[in-house]
């Protein structure tokens, strides 16, 4: 785009469109971003602060016109189209941003969920106790503007930090600091107005509070009791021939507040308009001859389950979008085929102009129809211009109402009419059209925000200073003025050389990696995606006028350079292509010439590449070899500087250590009272090997008198201490632990056999070695007792028949699908829990030992923890007072009791009980 606008000095634009949250604020920001890098220029002064100016206009307009919806988090409720102006040689010269149709009613109402525009949060969220004072700013939740959504907060977006960004834009456009002072002065009197409550006196309203009057009049910088008037009254002036006569008109509580919302949303909106045309300012555009490049960066298709006014404007604005890119990609294309007389078969697409003609024309689209009831002032109400609306358009194939087809109950009567827009179909409510349409402040108001002491507001309000008895023109309605400014922005981009970029949401999730296909696919199917890619596939890649193809590419053969011989443009083309060889690529229009492959065009523009001055390309080649030579040396040296410094930082860090640490063999902690010295960044992976290496020895050291035998038992003791949590462990209890208890005849009669069933095991599974061992009592999955032995090795875990063969009675478990365990909080019951990967009912064993001062619970989870220790992977354990288990997936409690008679597991309700003897 960048690059063509240079070559063929011809204007271009970027269309960007897509669903309300695909991304099409990002992609412009992209854009933005992209030109103002590509575009080098003489980084002078001047052209550093027109990109500055075009970057850092986007947090700024982000601030006031975006909100979150329930849609997007940061949907752009006002339309944006940025065009920067260049110079011959591709530098920024200027620039100007022009917005469309702020949402202001999102000022004063926003739906559930929704918040108002960022900048109310921003500003409130500000971490500054003397602004926050001076502009009155107290917790939002005490704002009516802020508090009827309940949504304060977004994920994602940090207001705080939002707008500190905010005050750095307002400096790079040349807001002073007092002005931007003024600015949030009227942000926070915004706030303040909506907290102005009435209330009924007789018929008429008066203010609730007077001294809720006192910040808004303070900060807008007008008189409190002009404020309070006109906010509960009206001036009408009328006229009898020369005799002009006031009326003070006073209103009710439901007037009252519908004008305080008036003025809150207008002062918003002049706002907006002020700060667009002080980026405008500090972008100045002195020369409007140059070339430049347009970003289109507008609201996206919206539908919501309660559609108004602003969807209705939205909406037309993307079938206008849609219907440009259909003449432009679709129609014209195939139409300069055969207007070139180029063989072609025509591609069928959806033309939306239908649904267009059906808003916008004159007399009969809905804009006039609604224009209509706009100027017939009391006499046409809602109701009755849908109803009219209805009669108009009822046999109009994209408009449908429930007065205009009876039997539609999906449209509620004299509520709703829908539009089959190209993108779907849309339900819109009729409430609020003709009120916002309207889009009408009281003149009362206008002369007194004009009075007002705040400059820039006074300068917001021009048409204040008209007197009373001067007489005004009809003001044209807000859909008019939206639907003239759009029809202008078409007219505008029809003649630049168009870029588009589709934006397709994945998801109304708001999430990524979440992919959903078919609201892909709707998407692709209605931006006209597969017609596009039909006609680009049947089409032509390339194409240009004889004269300026020629004018670009005589230099490659010798027979048009440097200036052709003789003959009429199309002749000289004809020779450049017949030397190269590209004939069947190629096809001859009237006025053209037309490319079928982007490969013969890359081959055109190597070909040209290659005759660039032989000259140029010397010099080129050696002052590019000169700046690679020396910046490999600069790199060589940084590389032996670094290297000879890193070997200095270690020396001197192990210097340091050996000062601290060289005597700690000599005491008697070893060190461990002494604090590890702090290291740089740069040496953190040799102080952490270095540190592990300390520790280590340490350990060796505080173990190196203990036999061999007793180090097993600390390292037990430490594996149980660091697992058990709330369940004493005494520490004599590891001299008491055997690990293998089934080996031991004194615990086992029949360890020879026992032996003998591990040998055949440890031949079968290859483990090593067995880490505990034990009989113990097992509950079954129909909730009894069964006696078993337990068996824990390096690798499984095995449940042993406790019979003369010692048989495996089920598959063994491996360690490492050992979850969790659970056991009680008293030494005293030997109860185990054990959840394992798979198994929808968990294994619940207790423990039997001849020696009831052992406590084998620990030990058996020590022994577990320790083979899962080699892969990294920790046991949680669980000490409750009353341990749970799992039965087939259903959580249920185990009841411990004593009642004299051999361990028993048995079902008691929706728990289990343990029934231990008496000992």
């Amino acid at each position: 785009m960048y690059r063509n606008m240079l070559i063929d000095n011809e204007n271009q634009c970027v269309i960007i469109s897509g669903e309300s949250g695909a991304g099409k604020t990002v992609s412009a920001k992209y854009i933005m971003s992209y030109i103002s890098k590509v575009s080098g220029g003489n980084q002078s002064h001047k052209v550093q602060n027109i990109k500055n100016v075009i970057i850092q206009s986007n947090p700024l307009l982000e601030a006031f016109g975006n909100a979150k919806t329930l849609r997007n988090n940061n949907s752009s409720r006002f339309g944006k189209y940025v065009e920067i102006q260049f110079s011959r040689s591709g530098e920024p010269e200027a620039g100007r941003v022009t917005n469309f149709l702020l949402e202001k009613s999102r000022v004063v109402g926003q739906a559930k969920n929704e918040r108002n525009f960022h900048i109310f949060y921003q500003l409130c969220s500000y971490n500054n106790i003397d602004l926050h004072k001076k502009l009155g700013i107290v917790d939002m939740s005490r704002f009516m503007y802020l508090n009827r959504s309940g949504c304060y907060e977004v994920d994602g977006i940090n207001d705080r930090k939002d707008f500190e960004e905010v005050q750095s834009a307002m400096q790079a456009v040349k807001i002073s600091d007092q002005d931007q002072f003024n600015i949030f002065k009227i942000v926070a009197g915004i706030l303040h107005l909506g907290n102005i409550k009435f209330t009924p006196h007789g018929n008429y309203a008066q203010t609730e509070n007077i001294d809720s009057l006192e910040y808004p009049s303070y900060l807008l910088g007008i008189n409190k009791e002009n404020l309070r008037t006109k906010l509960v009254s009206r001036t009408i002036e009328t006229r009898a021939g020369s005799i002009n006569e006031k009326i003070d008109v006073t209103l009710n509580v439901e007037q009252a507040e519908y004008t305080r919302n008036a003025l809150a949303k207008g002062i918003y909106a002049r706002l907006f308009d002020h700060l667009v045309n002080v980026i405008n300012s500090a972008m100045e555009v002195k020369n409007p001859n140059l070339v430049n490049i347009g970003i289109l960066d507008i609201y996206g298709f919206e539908i919501f389950d309660q559609n108004g006014f602003e969807q209705f404007c939205i909406n037309y604005c993307n079938e206008k979008l849609q219907q440009l890119f259909i003449e432009l990609v679709l129609k014209q294309e195939q139409e300069e085929y055969q207007r070139e007389n180029i063989n072609w078969q025509h591609i069928d697409y959806f033309n939306n102009k239908i649904i267009c003609d059906l808003v916008e024309l004159p007399h009969k689209g809905i804009i006039s129809l609604l224009d209509e009831a706009s100027y017939n002032v009391g006499k046409v109400d809602d109701e009755l211009l849908l109803e009219h609306m209805s009669k108009q358009l009822k046999e109009h194939k994209h408009f449908s109402s429930r007065s205009a087809n009876l039997s539609d109950r999906t449209l509620a009567h004299k509520i709703e009419f829908r539009i089959n827009h190209y993108a779907g179909d849309v339900k819109y409510n009729i409430k609020g059209f003709i009120d916002k349409n309207k889009d009408s402040l009281y003149q009362d108001f206008k002369r007194l925000l004009y009075n007002s002491k705040d400059p820039n507001l006074k300068q917001m309000w021009p048409e204040g200073a008209q007197s009373q008895h001067e007489i005004t023109k009809r003001p044209i309605t807000l859909a008019t003025r939206f639907k003239n400014s759009i029809i202008g922005l078409v007219q505008n981009l029809s003649t630049k050389d168009p870029f588009y970029v589709r934006c397709i949401k994945p998801n109304e999730l708001k999430v990524a990696q979440n992919f959903d296909y078919e609201k892909v696919k709707t998407q692709v199917f209605y931006l006209g995606l597969i017609e596009n890619v039909r006609v680009r596939r049947a089409g032509f890649a390339y194409r240009l006028t004889y004269e300026k193809f020629l004018q670009r590419y005589k230099c490659i053969s010798q027979k048009t350079w440097p200036n052709p011989k003789h003959g009429f443009p199309k002749e000289n083309v004809n020779l450049i292509i017949k030397e190269l060889r590209f004939e069947k690529d190629v096809k001859n229009g009237i006025t053209k010439i037309f490319i079928k492959s982007p490969k013969t065009v890359f081959e055109l523009e190597n070909k040209r590449a290659e005759k660039i001055p032989k000259i140029v390309i010397f010099l080129q080649k050696f002052w590019r070899g000169a700046l690679a030579r020396k910046y490999f040396a600069q790199l060589k040296a940084a590389n032996k500087i670094c290297q000879y410094y890193k070997k200095y930082k270690y020396r001197s860090y192990i210097s340091n250590l050996n000062k601290i640490y060289g005597s700690v063999k000599s005491k008697k902690d070893y060190g461990k009272s002494m604090k590890w010295p702090n290291c740089s960044y740069s040496l953190k992976k040799v102080d952490e090997m270095i540190k592990k290496i300390y520790d280590k020895w340490r350990c060796y050291m505080i173990l190196k008198p203990y036999p061999p035998h007793i180090r097993s038992e600390i390292y037990l003791l430490s594996l149980s201490y660091e697992l058990i949590k709330n369940r004493p462990i005494s520490s004599n209890q590891a001299q008491k632990w055997k690990g293998d208890y089934l080996a031991d005849a004194k615990e086992n009669m029949k360890a020879i056999s026992y032996q003998n069933s591990i040998s055949d095991l440890k031949k079968r599974d290859k483990f090593n070695r067995v880490l505990f061992s034990s009989f113990i009592y097992k509950m079954n999955r129909h909730i009894k007792s069964q006696a078993r032995a337990i068996v824990i090795t390096d690798k499984y875990m095995y449940r042993l028949s406790p019979d003369e063969k010692f048989k495996a009675k089920k598959d063994p478990v491996l360690v490492n699908d050992i979850k969790s365990a659970t056991i009680t909080d008293d030494p005293e019951f030997q109860l185990v829990v054990l959840n394992i990967a798979n198994y929808e009912t968990d294994l619940v064993i207790y423990l039997q030992s001849t020696d009831p001062t052992i406590d084998k619970v620990p030990e058996l989870l020590s022994n577990i923890y320790r083979t899962r220790i080699v892969e990294n992977s920790r046991l949680p354990v669980n000490v409750l007072k009353i341990p749970r288990c799992l039965v087939e997936n259903k959580s249920k409690s185990i009841m411990i009791r004593k009642n004299g008679k051999a361990v028993k597991f048995e079902k008691s309700g929706d728990s289990i009980n343990l029934l231990l003897p008496i000992s």
